[in-house]
Order: C-alpha cells, then sequence, then structure tokens
C-alpha cells in the first residue's frame, strides 16, 4: 500500500505540473508560431542533454546508499555535493569548447545569445537533482514533488508576462526557464537543510562508492536521453526548426509516461531497501498494472489528439496530430521499461540499462537517417516507437532471467489487480466522506 500511495503522490504531482506546463506551452506556440516552439525546445534540449551527459549518475546514487544506509544523509550530502559543481562548472566550460560543432549538428537558425544564457541552467539543474534523490532516498515523496511543483509555478507566471506583456518573444521564456530552475535549487537546499548540516566534505571511500555506482548506469543513461531525443534532433537536422516546432507537440504524448515515471521512482527506493522476494513482487505488480494503464491512455489520447491539438495550440499545428499517433505505441513500451529499469537499478544491476539503450540507440540512428527523409516527422516517429519496442524486449529478458517471474505476471494485468482498484476506491471514496 505504501508503494501505491507514495506511486499516487508522484503521479498527480507529475500530472500537475504537466498539467500546468501545458500553459506557457500553449502561450509560446500561440505567440511565437511553429519557428518561436521550434527554437525555444531546442533550447530546451541542449540543457537536458548537457545535464544528462555530465551529471554523472550520483542522484541515483544517493538514493541507493540512503535507502539501504550504508551511509548517513550527512556523509552522502557534504560527499555528492562537491561532485555536483565540479560535473556542473564542467559542463559550461566544455560545451562552450565545443558549440561550434554542435551548432552546425542540430542548432542552425536558434540564436547564439539564448543559448549562452541557458546553459547555466546546467550546474543548477545538476545540484538540483542530487538534492532532490536525497529528499527521495528518506523517502520524503511529497517534498520530492513540491520542488518541481515551484519550479513549475515560476514558468506559468513568468512567460505571461515576459512574452504577452513585454513581448520578449524567445528571450522571456529562457529567462523564465532559467529563474525557475533557480528557485527549484534554493528549494531543494532548504528542504534537505533541514535533515542534515550542508558541508563541503572529501571522504575518498565515499565518493569513490558514488561514483562507480553512478558511472555503470552513466553511459547508459547518456546514451538512453539521446536516443529518446533523436528524434527530435534528426528532424532538426532533416527538416528544420518549423518542423520541431511541430513534432514537439506531438510529443505532448510523452504525458502517458508520467505514470511509469511515478510509480519508477517509488519502486527504485522500495527495491533498494528491501528483500530480493519483496523486490520481485513489487516489480511485476508494478508493471503489469502500468502497461495495462498506459494503454488505456493510449487508445484515449489517439482519439482525443484530434480535437485538443487543434483547440489548445492552433490550426498551424495540426500536422503534430499524425506523429503523436505514431509515437503512442512507443510510449506504451517505453513505460513497461521504466519500471523494470528500477527494478534493476534497485538490484544494482546498472550495465543491463547501458548495454539495452546501447542497442536501441543504434536502431533508433539508421531508422531515423532513413525514414526521416521519406515519411518526414512521421518516419522519426515511427523509428522512435520501433526502437522503443525492441528496448522494451531486451530489458523484458533481462528481467525474468533475473526475478524468475513468468512474461504473464509481468504483464498481463490480473483480477486481483482490479480487486485492488476497486479497494482503493473505496477506502478513498470513505475518506473523502469523513473529510467533508
Amino acid at each position: 500500500m505504501e508503494l501505491i500511495k507514495d506511486s499516487i503522490i508522484t503521479f498527480f504531482s507529475r500530472i500537475l505540473i504537466r498539467s500546468l506546463g501545458i500553459i506557457p506551452g500553449i502561450i509560446i506556440a500561440r505567440a511565437l508560431g511553429p519557428e518561436g516552439k521550434g527554437e525555444y525546445a531546442l533550447l530546451l534540449l541542449v540543457v537536458y542533454l548537457c545535464y544528462a551527459f555530465f551529471k554523472g549518475g550520483v542522484e541515483d546514487a544517493n538514493v541507493y546508499y540512503i535507502a539501504n544506509k550504508r551511509y548517513s544523509t550527512e556523509e552522502i550530502v557534504s560527499n555528492s555535493i562537491p561532485i555536483a559543481l565540479l560535473l556542473g562548472l564542467s559542463s559550461v566550460g566544455i560545451f562552450s569548447l565545443l558549440f561550434p560543432y554542435i551548432q552546425q549538428l542540430f542548432l542552425q537558425g536558434v540564436n547564439s545569445l539564448f543559448i549562452f544564457i541557458i546553459i547555466w541552467e546546467v550546474p543548477v539543474l545538476i545540484v538540483t537533482r542530487y538534492l532532490q534523490n536525497i529528499l527521495l532516498g528518506l523517502g520524503r515523496i511529497v517534498k520530492y514533488n513540491l520542488i518541481e511543483i515551484f519550479s513549475t509555478a515560476v514558468v506559468i507566471i513568468m512567460v505571461p508576462v515576459l512574452i504577452l506583456v513585454f513581448k520578449l518573444g524567445v528571450m522571456g521564456a529562457v529567462i523564465s526557464s532559467l529563474c525557475s530552475v533557480l528557485l527549484a535549487g534554493v528549494v531543494a537546499m532548504t528542504f534537505v537543510g533541514k535533515y542534515c548540516k550542508m558541508e563541503f566534505k572529501f571522504n575518498p571511500k565515499i565518493i569513490k562508492d558514488l561514483l562507480i555506482y553512478g558511472i555503470k548506469g552513466h553511459l547508459g543513461e547518456i546514451i538512453y536521453v539521446f536516443y529518446t531525443h533523436l528524434d527530435i534532433i534528426m528532424v532538426s537536422y532533416f527538416l528544420g526548426i518549423k518542423f520541431v516546432g511541430f513534432y514537439s507537440i506531438a510529443l505532448t504524448v510523452q504525458m502517458i509516461w508520467y505514470i511509469p515515471f511515478a510509480i519508477g521512482i517509488v519502486l527504485f527506493q522500495k527495491v533498494s531497501s528491501s528483500s530480493l522476494e519483496e523486490a520481485n513482487r513489487l516489480s511485476s505488480i508494478a508493471c503489469r498494472n502500468t502497461f495495462f494503464i498506459t494503454t488505456i491512455m493510449a487508445f484515449f489520447c489517439f482519439i482525443g489528439s484530434y480535437y485538443f491539438i487543434p483547440i489548445l495550440y492552433g490550426y498551424r499545428f495540426v500536422p503534430s496530430i499524425k506523429p503523436l499517433w505514431m509515437l503512442l505505441p512507443g510510449m506504451v513500451f517505453l513505460s513497461g521499461s521504466k519500471i523494470l529499469n528500477s527494478y534493476l537499478f534497485g538490484r544494482g544491476k546498472r550495465m543491463i540499462y547501458t548495454y539495452s539503450c546501447s542497442m536501441a540507440f543504434v536502431i533508433n540512428l539508421v531508422l531515423n537517417y532513413l525514414l526521416i527523409p521519406k515519411w518526414g516527422m512521421i518516419g522519426a516517429a515511427f523509428a522512435t516507437s520501433f526502437s522503443y519496442f525492441v528496448y522494451m524486449s531486451f530489458v523484458l529478458f533481462q528481467y525474468l532471467k533475473i526475478s524468475k517471474n513468468s512474461i504473464s505476471e509481468t504483464l498481463l494485468v490480473r483480477r486481483a489487480d482490479f480487486i485492488n482498484y476497486s479497494n482503493f476506491y473505496l477506502k478513498l471514496k470513505r475518506r473523502i466522506a469523513k473529510t467533508y
């Protein structure tokens, strides 16, 4: 029940964040058009890719070592934050050196000034995520989610003011994003500071353990992030910034992914601190129910997208609908792999993640290269969905081999699950009735 409760808290927090985040996205799309939306999408992509490349995987190590009580919270904080600062500042310097080559690859048409402003989000983001995952390791799920809720609120407030009132265009969106990340960092430091002193200390053994655990899966994380964003990079390379704007709207389908994201975050912490038998049981329940729910959500998204894209973003973005449909199966496959990876991470099997991501990356790259020139955005979406299927299949095979669970109990929802849905609904209904 604790897994369900924490997952629901995280899920609804993510839905709230994503739902509220649609508001500035709509404003940017309507005020700036496909070109402006595409430029801002590429700016955010730069931040995300740099963050993924330089974070070092230590944020997951923080959860792992706090959850299994190998080290104290103060020891983890004192040794991981200096690592975060070093990696974050290195990211800005290395990106600046490589910028001319990166610009030629997929940033043509993007204002260089905006890039060198928004890149400073990366050091702050790395520190914030390290602190945020310390809260996750402590089981402070509400505070973990509050950080991003506060961050999203800043964007919601600032984007309309800077874009609609002060007419700052893409610059207004960049300033809003930077301020939101800075606030998230301040809130994270405040929350973690209530549980331990925040000092800089260097314990070689702790730093070594953090880095070894992080590096085992970090290469896989880099490959994963690049391969799950390869489609938008290739769309920019082959089709240009306007089509990036269209494709970024198609990627709103990623809202489906917040269910496995929410459950996976909580499951990682539970598996890290549970026995093997309990971890096997929890992971199979989480995977089959996630697969079932995301399939239903994908169906409704398929039907609803024909209407909500023109209504929310305007008829200029109708070309986004068909790529969105093509991405839906991939989102369902990706949902299952997120749950299974959380199990593998919690059992310390991070290298499987690296192998599976590498294989899927190559498939996605080849298919994007072959299909985008022929089919445009639909080709990119098909390549992505197919690579997610391959990725899910490999991760599932490894999970079944390690856990000894059957494929049916891992993927097929059971009668007992529906009974649990009903019991949870009745319990929630009674609580609401008592409240009022």
